[in-house]
């Protein structure tokens, strides 16, 4: 922000780079795109950044960081996929949370074994034992365990911090099934390993944009029905049971 006394050119900017990362489907949301070329607000200045058509993506976003770190004129990056919406203003919040790594969620569609479709947020959250915790986000800055890298701000000083490859997609075959790790969590699990921090802004929920067929969103308006059904239900046997004890 600016200092008074100051004039807009004494006051030392946070200068962001972002970097377009193209989808595997080759979805390009538009409005996405567009909310990004707006100028950063008062004390950030935006640049058009770097960017890599190459796959797969866990190379793609590591030439995307060798050619940011070939510039000098830089203090964060911010990774956004060509797919992902973020509403007006999300740079600002982002830059303004002053963390070293920073997501606005977004929702993933995601396939459970038994082939059935699912939302979930794209950032996991662990109990303090190491094991999955349900993800929950309210409405303030929330620390995760890892976050999808469609919306995210990074400081440089992170990825300088760590050795290349910055991102790597796992699998291990020693498991059945193959056990799969996205080049994003695992970016995450180097940097805390580096004593860094993974956050996450609820406020600033970006939109997903994806092909997807009508009937997979029927059955997943169907299961979410489903559940509201079952819960009511078990509320009604609660209540019945306390008035009948």
């Amino acid at each position: 922000m600016i200092e008074e006394g100051t004039t807009p050119a004494e006051t030392q900017e946070d200068v962001v780079v972002f970097a377009i990362v193209t989808t595997v489907d080759g979805t390009v949301a538009v409005e996405g795109i567009k909310n990004v070329m707006i100028d950063g607000g008062p004390g950030i200045k935006v640049l058009r950044g770097v960017a890599a058509h190459i796959w797969p993506v866990d190379y793609m976003r590591n030439e995307v960081v060798r050619q940011a770190l070939e510039r000098d004129d830089w203090d964060y990056l911010w990774f956004i996929d060509d797919d992902i919406i973020p509403p007006l203003g999300t740079i600002q919040r982002l830059v303004e949370a002053g963390k070293d790594i920073i997501a606005a969620p977004y929702h993933a569609l995601q396939w459970a074994s038994e082939g059935v479709p699912r939302l979930s947020w794209a950032v996991t959250q662990r109990n303090d034992d190491g094991s999955p915790k349900k993800v929950s986000l309210g409405e303030e800055l929330t620390q995760v365990h890892g976050c999808g890298m469609g919306c995210t701000l990074i400081h440089r000083p992170v990825f300088e911090s760590i050795k290349s490859p910055w991102f790597e997609y796992k699998t291990d075959y020693t498991t059945i099934p193959y056990e799969r790790q996205g080049e994003d969590f695992d970016f995450c699990n180097k940097a805390r390993d580096a004593g860094f921090e993974v956050w996450c802004d609820p406020s600033v929920v970006c939109g997903h944009s994806k092909l997807i067929d009508l009937k997979v969103v029927a059955t997943l308006v169907s299961l979410q029905l489903k559940a509201q059904s079952d819960s009511y239900e078990e509320r009604i046997v609660e209540l019945e049971a306390k008035v009948n004890a």
